[in-house]
């Protein structure tokens, strides 16, 4: 495994009823979501995963497509599934619906990421962003525990690994650059 690579895993795989349809393939301003992740990503990830529970139409982006093991239990199905499905202790993950999201920021996330297996940025009012951030493959047991629990909250996780949280103010690039899109009005 190469210590110093690192996976970009995009969440690909959420039900998407507010939205209606598959979000990631969902148009803004003229290209796919997904499309978004792929940009701020490859820069900077040697590899790249998108995990969908809906592998046929994403396989036309040229990247490896990871279904979840377990459905229907939040994006904690597809960080564990993609984990093992990457070749690296580093991965960062992203959602496929954040098109703002600034590559500089990841790039800071990562280089805060020694000593930690998860690094997330934090607003202000202590909202965590835990689908921007840097995931390492060592959390794998821990994910399949919660799991087998069916404790599928994400914070939760928080405290049985070694975490940190970035306040976003640390971060280069806008606050706004988390929002994402949720219903085919933000698509407008």
């Amino acid at each position: 495994m190469n210590q110093e690579a690192v996976t970009g895993i995009i969440l690909a795989g959420g039900a998407s009823r507010r939205m209606g349809e598959d979000k990631g393939l969902c148009h803004f301003n003229g290209k796919q979501l997904v499309s978004y992740s792929i940009e701020v990503l490859a820069p900077i990830c040697d590899k790249i995963i998108i995990s969908s529970n809906n592998p046929e139409q994403y396989r036309k982006f040229g990247y490896p497509v990871v279904e979840d093991e377990i459905r229907d239990i939040g994006p904690i199905g597809g960080i564990c599934s993609s984990l093992k499905h990457s070749n690296t202790e580093k991965n960062l993950i992203v959602s496929c619906d954040t098109p703002f999201l600034n590559r500089d920021s990841l790039i800071h996330i990562l280089s805060e990421s020694k000593g930690f297996e998860i690094v997330i940025p934090q607003h202000e009012n202590l909202w965590y962003e835990p689908l921007a951030g840097y995931y390492s493959r060592s959390i794998i047991p821990k994910l399949e525990k919660a799991i087998e629990n069916r404790d599928y909250k994400l914070i939760n996780l928080f405290s049985k690994v070694k975490f940190q949280a970035i306040s976003t103010t640390l971060l280069p690039g806008l606050g706004d650059q988390y929002r994402n899109m949720n219903t085919p009005e933000d698509l407008k």
